[in-house]
C-alpha cells in the first residue's frame, strides 16, 4: 500500500508477451526493498522481469547472468534470434537460451570464456558494469559524467576489462561503490 507507479507506463506501452496482469498489485515481499519498489513494478509491467512466482520477487536473491541478460535485451527490445551461440552450457531450448543468443550476436556477452557463458552463476558487480555500459555504447547513449571520478579502495581487485565500465558508470552517478571506500567488483 501506498505505492504508486509511474504513469507512463501503461498497458498500452508493455508488451503484452510475459506482462504482469497483477501490475498495481504489489508483488508481497518487496518490503525489505522499498528502495527498489517502483523500478520493479515499472519492469514487471512492461514485461521484462518477472518474479519467482506470481506474487514473490525475491528481491535480495543473487541475480543471476542469464536473468540480467533477459532483462537488459528486454530494455534494450533487442529481437531475439535462435538460441544458437558458442557456449555449451547454453542450451538451445532454455528459456534464457535467445536472450543469451542476442547478447552475443549485439556483443553485449563474451562469456566467461570462449566456450562457458556462465549459466546459473551470480552476476558479479564488474560484469553488471560491463554489460550495461555496453548496452549504452550499442543504444549510442553517452553517459554524462555527474560525479568525480572514485578512487575504489580495491581497484586493483577490478579487472582490466571492467575499469572502464566500472568507472564510467560511477561517474555517471549509476553505481556506486560498497562501504569503506571499495567497489566489491567481484560481489553479487
Amino acid at each position: 500500500s501506498g505505492i504508486t507507479v509511474d504513469q507512463s507506463v501503461t498497458a498500452s506501452s508493455a508488451p503484452t508477451e510475459g506482462k504482469n496482469e497483477n501490475l498495481w498489485e504489489p508483488f508481497s515481499d518487496l518490503e525489505d526493498a522499498a528502495w527498489a519498489q517502483l523500478a520493479i513494478q515499472a519492469l514487471s509491467a512492461r514485461g521484462i522481469i518477472n518474479g519467482v512466482d506470481d506474487t514473490h520477487f525475491a528481491p535480495n536473491r543473487s541475480v543471476t547472468r542469464e536473468e540480467f541478460v533477459k532483462l537488459l535485451i528486454g530494455l534494450l527490445q533487442l529481437e531475439l534470434p535462435s538460441g544458437e551461440t558458442p557456449f555449451d552450457d547454453v542450451e538451445r531450448d532454455a528459456w534464457y537460451a535467445p536472450y543469451v543468443a542476442a547478447a552475443y550476436q549485439n556483443g553485449l556477452v563474451a562469456g566467461v570464456s570462449d566456450t562457458a557463458f556462465g549459466t546459473g552463476d551470480a552476476i558479479t558487480r564488474e560484469d553488471l558494469a560491463v554489460l550495461i555500459y555496453r548496452a549504452a555504447q550499442t543504444r549510442g547513449i553517452v553517459l554524462k559524467q555527474t560525479q568525480e571520478r572514485a578512487e575504489f579502495t580495491d581497484d586493483a581487485h577490478i579487472a582490466a576489462y571492467a575499469k572502464d565500465a566500472v568507472y564510467a558508470l560511477q561517474q555517471a552517478g549509476i553505481i556506486n561503490g560498497m562501504g569503506g571506500g571499495a567497489f566489491a567488483p567481484r560481489e553479487t
